[in-house]
């Protein structure tokens, strides 16, 4: 009763009859890669075994998607963990996002380079950039959402 139903878009009923009541309201394949829309935010990559589903995190830049993911698990009753890093990762990131997996449901992990936290002698164009990287080490670390926004989002202009 809660799929939804994009035109030329097919939910794959048997699959979807294994995960969750409520965890995903549409499962599709696309371009052979299998997909899955869960509180507005869109999985790919699922694979499945006979006791559970795996996914590659979710991915958002849009903080309405945040917050429609944060009050969905929320409204289940679910602990979401935020783990806010300028991406980059590395070990001691990967061992937030696991200790926050022992301790949440729901891992959101934030990568933002922030403008803000550099001197103006510290040259920020050359902070490294390695999202795609970083999004198979967040994988591997269980990982549901990675939030990463654009400067411009996060400070609009005539922020101060």
């Amino acid at each position: 009763g809660h799929h939804l139903r994009l035109r030329g878009v097919r939910p794959h009923a048997a699959f979807l009859q294994q995960l969750p009541v409520g965890a995903v309201r549409v499962v599709w394949l696309r371009r052979g890669v299998r997909c899955a829309m869960s509180h507005g935010l869109l999985y790919q990559n699922i694979r499945m075994n006979a006791s559970s589903f795996h996914t590659a995190p979710a991915m958002t830049s849009a903080l309405s998607a945040l917050r429609s993911a944060v009050n969905g698990w929320k409204s289940a009753g679910e602990r979401v963990a935020l783990v806010p890093t300028m991406g980059a990762l590395h070990e001691g990131h990967l061992s937030l996002a696991r200790l926050a997996r022992r301790h949440a449901s729901r891992v959101i992990v934030y990568i933002f380079v922030n403008p803000k936290q550099f001197a103006p002698t510290e040259d920020l164009a050359r902070y490294p950039r390695q999202l795609e990287k970083d999004v198979a080490l967040l994988a591997a670390a269980g990982v549901d959402l990675i939030y990463a926004p654009d400067a411009a989002d996060i400070y609009p202009e005539g922020f101060n």
